[in-house]
């Protein structure tokens, strides 16, 4: 069988991340032959890596989205006697991460089933919202009785592309692509089938994944509202996929939309120490954690740190914080043996973790960022080899301890490694009461003193409205210090 593939790239930047280059990687033997059609420009790195996938790429405006590109390259570029020599087409774009393992198992089945034509996943019809079952654009595969008819052609010439906004895309092509070949007489299928009534990849990505064995998540789940039922769902999908998947090409990705700490909530980046056995740690300490116990371990210089290390850095008299703080601090990054051993456990069987941050919530009448936000404290655990890389441009340990918690993890993710939120497992459930207080708090002086319909439109007021803000912080100060 010959299939041609046609993908369809898009990047405001020009640059063809790891991502897009692994999704190449593993879709090429799928088809025999690829034509890539770019939606406005691409950077030198991007022409070098497409060119080992294909010897046909193209250009044109960012005009139209995919659909216009595959207007474009099917009607322009291959055109009907092309398409005669083919036995299947498939389009795709790069709006969705993976594969994490083989869609071998995908094709085998598609194969097999009676159909025209069929997608990843489809979208159940919603009567209410003027939404008619369809298969969804981003994957589809057309079959030869499809592609050779004139019914095909006929869709895509009939396509009006001067869209105004991805929503109209959507209805006029996504939606109306498969009652169009349906009303012709040529059959739908989609591997993942249910009963959803709304977008199940969207809501369920974990259940996608690890129920249906579909090895991919689209990128629109990361960039959604935060909500704590679909924050669950990425978090158990990012843990199933993280051994099969290195998850850099996500983060270099995302990280040029969304913030360090919109990432960190989404993938839920925290994680609790399980002491274990001591056995033949090697670590090193760099700083005073005022323990003699473990002066075995300190060093006076960075210069013997070995890239193989795991290094504690521990200056806290950087931000002049208080005893009851470091005293937490400390808790978190080295209560005793047995708990340092649990972390350098994590680091052993996480290759991803490059940096470990403790949590610590502020005492007193001062608000704080807390756990939502990565906070460097000028403590935390890292790689000596990442330590090593940041001391390059850094010049200092202290310097890098200065360094902001966001500006820290995103220099970690640069390197391509993951920095997480350290607690430990009693701290961990002091913080969560702490904070629920906190939020209560603020809750109950919202309602009482704003006229919100909900905390979401509250939330909004805070975020566009600095005046709103300030009022908020006051009245949430003041409610704290009335019950110190």
């Amino acid at each position: 069988m010959k299939r041609i593939g046609i993908f369809c790239f898009y990047n405001k930047n020009g640059i063809a991340g790891k991502y897009v280059i692994h999704l190449l990687s593993e879709m090429a033997k799928y088809y025999s032959e690829l034509i890539i059609v770019c939606n406005g420009t691409l950077n030198d790195e991007g022409h070098k890596a497409f060119s080992k996938f294909s010897d046909r790429v193209y250009f044109r405006e960012n005009e139209g989205y995919d659909a216009a590109a595959f207007k474009f390259i099917i009607l322009e570029k291959i055109g009907k006697e092309g398409l005669t020599s083919y036995d299947e087409l498939l389009i795709f774009n790069d709006t969705f991460y993976g594969p994490f393992f083989s869609m071998d198992h995908i094709f085998e089945k598609m194969n097999k089933e009676n159909c025209d034509f069929w997608g990843l996943t489809s979208h159940n019809s919603v009567e209410s919202d003027g939404i008619p079952y369809h298969i969804q654009s981003y994957f589809v595969n057309f079959k030869s009785r499809l592609l050779r008819s004139d019914c095909f052609l006929e869709f895509w010439d009939s396509l009006e592309v001067s869209w105004p906004d991805i929503t109209t895309c959507i209805r006029n092509y996504e939606m109306r692509m498969t009652s169009y070949f349906e009303n012709n007489g040529f059959v739908s299928s989609s591997f993942v089938k249910n009963d959803y009534p709304l977008n199940f990849y969207i809501d369920f990505p974990y259940e996608v994944i690890a129920r249906y064995r579909l090895p991919i998540i689209k990128k629109r789940v990361f960039l959604l509202p935060i909500d704590s039922f679909q924050n669950y769902q990425i978090q158990k999908a990012y843990n199933h996929i993280a051994d099969n998947y290195t998850f850099d090409y996500i983060f270099e990705d995302l990280l040029s939309s969304v913030s360090i700490n919109t990432l960190k909530l989404r993938l839920g980046l925290f994680i609790t120490v399980k002491p274990c056995k001591v056995g033949e740690d090697h670590y090193k300490i760099f700083g005073d954690i005022g323990d003699s116990r473990l002066d075995i371990y300190k060093t006076e210089s960075i210069d013997t740190v070995n890239p193989g290390d795991v290094v504690l850095v521990f200056l806290p008299e950087i931000y002049g914080l208080d005893e009851r703080e470091i005293a937490l601090l400390r808790e978190n990054l080295c209560y005793d043996e047995q708990y340092i051993s649990g972390v350098l456990e994590i680091f052993k069987n996480r290759a991803e973790a490059g940096c470990l941050l403790p949590e610590l919530i502020r005492t007193e009448n001062r608000l704080s960022r807390m756990s939502a936000y990565y906070n460097n404290h000028g403590c935390f655990w890292i790689r000596g080899e990442l330590l090593k890389t940041l001391l390059r441009s850094a010049g200092s340990p202290e310097a890098i301890a200065r360094y902001s918690g966001e500006e820290l993890a995103e220099k970690i993710g640069e390197e391509g490694f993951i920095t997480y939120s350290l607690v430990n497992e009693v701290y961990a459930g002091m913080t969560s009461g702490i904070q629920q207080y906190y939020l209560s708090e603020l809750i109950n002086s919202l309602y009482r003193n704003h006229d919100f319909n909900d905390l979401s439109e509250a939330v909004d007021a805070i975020v566009n409205d600095r005046m709103h803000y300030k009022r908020i912080k006051k009245i949430l100060k003041d409610r704290i210090a009335g019950n110190n």
